[in-house]
């Protein structure tokens, strides 16, 4: 569960969402102003972007290791944490490990496939990889801190005590959020307009919020508050923007946040150049996930 658009869990206050500043002066009332994008992209060929985000990839994925003694790939059957791995496995050490969480409890056909992915996959290049389960939090010092910390953003208790338990406090996890963001999360929807009705269809069809009222309301408020318009968002792709702002800096940081009771989190994906480089492919190469695909299948072979 997190909040649409702009609404927030607490009254009277307001989200400060991505790519937007808070400017405050002396004596005059705070602005939620956007910063970014300030520029086109560039116009690059197919080759050109897939070489620019793997280049960049690597040098973010090598700069947060080394910022650690021990990594922890947060690793499932899809293509982002394959290409977190596969970009990481150059700079691999004794001790690193994968990790991928799995509900024994409440098993599904898509969880154990992307679990024996996950696990043949790290078993094939000889590395570790740690299933935690999920279970009930059984520690009432961990509710408690947890209840405090997230009284009105709960996410995933289950899965923030489970980490906690079963996975060190001195490691560096790499969590391969905000890929969607160049991949394409909403690219079926492909005659979603930028209107508050087609924002609203885009939330609903993604979230069990069908038929809600005062969505489109939110919506509406959610366009003039982000200054959320075509001419604002220059050339980049609406569905594009509206996942990374509008989705993955409530319900994604939340996520991140939960983790980090446990453990450190780095997000290798979330750096603009990289976001831009994938945005620069064509549309059937974002939607097909070729740039990564492709860094995977040379490092993962």
């Amino acid at each position: 569960m997190f909040w649409p658009g702009a609404l927030s869990p607490y009254q009277g206050i307001r989200p400060l969402l991505a790519n937007h500043a808070l400017r405050w002066t002396s004596g005059e009332s705070p602005r939620h102003e956007r910063f970014y994008p300030w520029m086109d992209l560039p116009q690059m060929t197919p080759a050109e972007s897939r070489e620019k985000f793997t280049q960049l990839f690597r040098d973010h994925v090598r700069l947060l290791m080394a910022s650690q003694p021990v990594v922890a790939v947060s690793l499932t059957g899809g293509d982002d944490s394959q290409a977190t791995l596969a970009a990481a496995l150059e700079y691999w050490r004794p001790g690193d490990i994968t990790w991928t969480y799995y509900d024994f409890r409440n098993p599904t056909a898509l969880g154990q496939k992307d679990l024996l992915r996950a696990n043949g996959l790290a078993v094939r290049l000889g590395l570790v990889h740690k299933v935690v389960p999920l279970a009930a939090p059984s520690s009432n010092d961990f509710q408690r801190s947890y209840d405090r910390s997230f009284t009105s953003t709960r996410q995933n208790p289950v899965l923030a005590h489970a980490v906690h338990e079963h996975l060190s406090s001195n490691i560096l996890e790499l969590h391969s959020l905000v890929a969607e963001v160049g991949t394409g999360f909403y690219s079926n929807n492909t005659g979603a307009q930028l209107s508050p009705e087609g924002l609203r269809d885009l939330f609903q069809g993604a979230n069990d919020f069908t038929g809600v009222p005062g969505l489109r309301q939110v919506m509406e408020d959610f366009i003039d508050y982000s200054n959320f318009s075509e001419e604002s968002l220059r050339d980049r792709d609406f569905k594009d923007m509206f996942y990374w702002e509008g989705r993955l800096g409530t319900w994604g940081s939340l996520r991140v946040q939960e983790l980090t009771m446990s453990h450190d989190v780095a997000l290798p994906f979330n750096q603009r150049d990289i976001i831009e480089a994938l945005q620069t492919s064509p549309q059937e190469e974002r939607d097909a996930r070729s740039p990564l695909r492709a860094l995977a299948a040379d490092r993962l072979s």
